[in-house]
C-alpha cells in the first residue's frame, strides 16, 4: 500500500494536538475531519515506531498493538471512545491543512512530540461506532488472564481452512497482536526444539529476533528444526497472513500464549459522551 499522507506534529496542547498533513495521493483522500481518520493519526507512530522504547511504553503503547491498527474494525469500533473531536482549522484540506484533534485524556498523547513526522497510509474508514459507557482513560481496564488456553484464538484445519470451533489436530491461532497475550511458563535459556515441541500446532508468544523481526511475536506453532521455529501469523480479518522463522539462538524466550482480558471499569462519574 502506498502512502496517502505526510504528518508532521506541529503542536501539542494538554488535551489536543496539531499534525500539519500534507496529501500525497490525493486520489486516495484528502483531509477531513473523521474521528476514524483522527484517531488512525494518533495511533500510526505506536507502528512507524516499533523499536522506540518511550512510544510503546505510552498509555496508548501499551493500549493498542500493529494488529489492532491493521483491522480497520478496530479503529471503526474504538475512535470515538478516544477522540473528542477533530477539525481542520486551516489548509487546504485537498493539498496540505491543520488538523487539530481533540482527545479524551491527555494521556493519549504522550506517543507524541512536537516536530514528529512520518509518512501514512491511514485512511477515513467512515463513522465510528456508537460508543457507550465513559470516554476513554489510561488505566481504565483491568487486565486478567485467561485460563481457558482457546480464548482469543481462531482455528485453521489441519487442511488451511478456517473453522468456527477447536478440532482436534487442528492448528491453533492468536487472533490478536502480543500485546494482548501472556506466557505463564517459558523457556528462555538456551532454548531448544525439545523445549517447545509440546506446544506444536498451538499458539505461542515469542521473545526475541533480530532486525526487523526484533520484539515480541504471537502466532501458531507451525514448524520446528532442530536450529530454530517457525510461527504462522494471521490478522483477524484475514487480509495479512505468513509465516516467519526465528532462530532457537536469536530468542529470549517461548512459551504457550495466554489471553488477557480487558475489563474496562465502568466508573459512571467519568466523562461520557454527549453527541
Amino acid at each position: 500500500m502506498g502512502y496517502i499522507y505526510s504528518v508532521k506534529v506541529a503542536d501539542i496542547g494538554s488535551k489536543h494536538v496539531d499534525f500539519d498533513i500534507t496529501v500525497l495521493d490525493p486520489d486516495a483522500g484528502w483531509i477531513c475531519d473523521a474521528h476514524t481518520l483522527a484517531f488512525s493519526f494518533l495511533c500510526d507512530p505506536i507502528m512507524k515506531f516499533m523499536d522506540d522504547e518511550r512510544i510503546q511504553q505510552t498509555p496508548l503503547g501499551q493500549e493498542v498493538d500493529d494488529d489492532d491498527l491493521l483491522d480497520s474494525s478496530f479503529i471503526i469500533d474504538n475512535a470515538a471512545g478516544f477522540i473528542v473531536n477533530s477539525q481542520v482549522v486551516s489548509g487546504d484540506p485537498g493539498k496540505q491543512a491543520v488538523l487539530r484533534v481533540t482527545v479524551s485524556h491527555s494521556g493519549w498523547l504522550e506517543q507524541l512530540e512536537k516536530g514528529l513526522s512520518w509518512e501514512s497510509a491511514s485512511c477515513e474508514d467512515g463513522d465510528p461506532a456508537p460508543w457507550s459507557g465513559p470516554l476513554r482513560e489510561p488505566g481504565d481496564t483491568r487486565l486478567e488472564v485467561s485460563d481457558d488456553p482457546l480464548e482469543g484464538m481462531f482455528f485453521v484445519s489441519s487442511s488451511g481452512k478456517p473453522i468456527e470451533a477447536y478440532e482436534e489436530g487442528c492448528f491453533v491461532v492468536p487472533a490478536f497482536g502480543p500485546k494482548h497475550y501472556v506466557t505463564k511458563e517459558v523457556a528462555t535459556e538456551e532454548i531448544t526444539l525439545d523445549d517447545v515441541r509440546h506446544l506444536f500446532k498451538g499458539a505461542v508468544r515469542i521473545v526475541g529476533g533480530t532486525g526487523g523481526f526484533k520484539g515480541e511475536h504471537v502466532g501458531c506453532f507451525l514448524k520446528g528444526s532442530p536450529d530454530s521455529i517457525g510461527i504462522y501469523q494471521e490478522s483477524r480479518d484475514g487480509s495479512a497472513r505468513g509465516t516467519i522463522g526465528f532462530p532457537f539462538g536469536d530468542l529470549q524466550s517461548v512459551g504457550q500464549a495466554w489471553y488477557v482480558r480487558r475489563i474496562r471499569d465502568s466508573a459512571p462519574g467519568r466523562p461520557q459522551r454527549t453527541d
